[in-house]
């Protein structure tokens, strides 16, 4: 071996390798959720996806949009199972007519045959108002044939802003009566009971879930707290909640 061929073998193909992971260790960066939000991908992931492979036979469910704003469903290439596809979100349309939203991989695991294929995309927070929108959700694409089953979405999702408020007198009291049988907080509160049923779908600061129970209406093992209905104890609290974060 010449001293040429044995410099190149020493020093100039280490540094070559050195170059080359730094560069993929950096740009693997890319291949994260947009925005800081969008669901689970990775370097790895995406040099597994199917690309040029891709079959067209889509195996999809589009499950749900939460009252958060995460949409959650799987999608994979049916002749090519090992591999992992790209999801494609568009709202208030179809592509050609709806905005387009951003992607993720559908590379997560779960309960089931599907696992791996799982996606979950948070809707930019531009799209958790209050206000009713439709997400439209492809595999690999975005051409209407690619279009994840069942259909597009409806969905109304809200941004929690009051925690203030919550913490100024019912945490204390959640705290005290609450936490034999719940471990509830501030989110968990709010994303459960507070929500349920959603403004949208006619809910009030009277008619929530979380002051019916403290009130007696639903039933409650946990017993009564607004023995004068919900104009009285707590419940006072809780409809200043519900305004403050929904009105």
């Amino acid at each position: 071996m010449n001293n040429k061929a044995r410099f190149a073998r020493q020093f100039i193909l280490p540094l070559l390798t050195i170059v080359l992971l730094l560069f993929y260790n950096n740009c693997g960066k890319s291949f994260e959720g947009q925005n800081g939000e969008l669901g689970s991908s990775s370097l790895a992931s995406a040099a597994n996806d199917v690309g040029a492979n891709f079959s067209g036979q889509i195996d999809s469910n589009f499950m749900y949009v939460s009252t958060s704003g995460a949409a959650w469903g799987y999608a994979s290439d049916l002749k090519n199972p090992t591999k992992t596809i790209k999801v494609i979100f568009y709202i208030d349309g179809p592509v050609g007519t709806g905005q387009y939203l951003g992607e993720t991989q559908a590379n997560l695991d779960s309960l089931g045959p599907r696992s791996g294929h799982y996606f979950l995309f948070n809707v930019p927070t531009a799209f958790i108002n209050g206000k009713q929108h439709v997400i439209y959700a492809y595999a690999h694409n975005a051409i209407a044939a690619n279009l994840l089953k069942p259909n597009a979405i409806t969905y109304v999702a809200y941004a929690p802003k009051a925690e203030a408020i919550f913490n100024q007198q019912i945490r204390s009291f959640v705290q005290s009566n609450c936490a034999s049988c719940h471990t509830w907080d501030y989110a968990g509160l709010y994303s459960g009971p507070l929500l349920a049923p959603t403004p949208f779908a006619g809910a009030t600061a009277t008619t929530n879930r979380f002051i019916q129970k403290m009130s007696g209406q639903t039933g409650h093992s946990g017993g009564v707290f607004c023995a004068g209905g919900v104009n009285s104890g707590i419940c006072t609290e809780i409809q200043r909640w519900w305004n403050a974060e929904f009105l």
